[in-house]
């Protein structure tokens, strides 16, 4: 078990009836540190149609590499990723960017 403080998330969600999946290494990834959410801030990230059921899962995970016009963000950018099914994907139990 991690020392990370959202492990709780999987049960949470799962005991309000979504489906989740938990993404290997997500009780371990994230930062340290104090960590109270007091709520949930929702962005959609646009992707072609045909481009799965999670295309930003990767970058959700490792980050977003530099580019001409943008700096690098590491990873993890978030602590849930909603699928376009609905599935919630556990990405992080530690403090994301």
């Amino acid at each position: 078990m991690s020392d990370l403080p959202l492990t709780w998330m999987a049960d949470a969600f799962r005991k309000n009836g979504l489906r989740v999946k938990e993404v290997k290494g997500w009780k371990n990834r994230g930062r340290d540190g104090t960590l109270d959410p007091r709520g949930v801030i929702f962005h959609h990230t646009v992707s072609p149609a045909n481009s799965g059921p999670a295309p930003t899962l990767g970058a959700a995970v490792k980050g977003k590499p530099k580019t001409a016009s943008t700096p690098a963000v590491a990873g993890p950018l978030c602590n849930v990723l909603v699928d376009r099914d609905g599935t919630v994907l556990l990405i992080a139990a530690g403090i994301s960017n």
